[in-house]
């Protein structure tokens, strides 16, 4: 696995994020993901900023292969539910975002 070292910035992590998701900077982010879930007996992955704090979580808490993942935020929040629909389409609950994956 490949490690995230902390870079020294004069802002957190969240205040950063922050302002980035309200469009007020152009500064860009690297994400780690993790293929590993924080949860016990659950299937997930953790999203990890440049300075090592985590960003978001993806879980399933049903079966591995379940129909539905849940993106939470640092404090554990639900931010969305993503579905699995037919023909390689995923609908994200409580958005109007379709992301459909490139398949070759």
């Amino acid at each position: 696995m490949t490690r995230v070292y902390p870079h020294q910035e004069s802002t957190t992590s969240s205040e950063s994020h922050n302002r980035c998701l309200n469009r007020s900077c152009n500064k860009r982010e690297t994400y780690t993901v993790w293929m590993k879930s924080l949860v016990l007996h659950s299937n997930g992955c953790t999203v990890y900023d440049s300075n090592g704090s985590i960003v978001y979580r993806v879980e399933n808490y049903d079966r591995k292969g379940g129909r539905e993942v849940t993106l939470m935020n640092l404090k554990g929040n639900v931010l969305c539910t993503i579905k699995k629909v037919l023909h390689h389409t995923t609908l994200l609950a409580n958005s109007n975002m379709i992301y459909k994956p490139f398949i070759n």
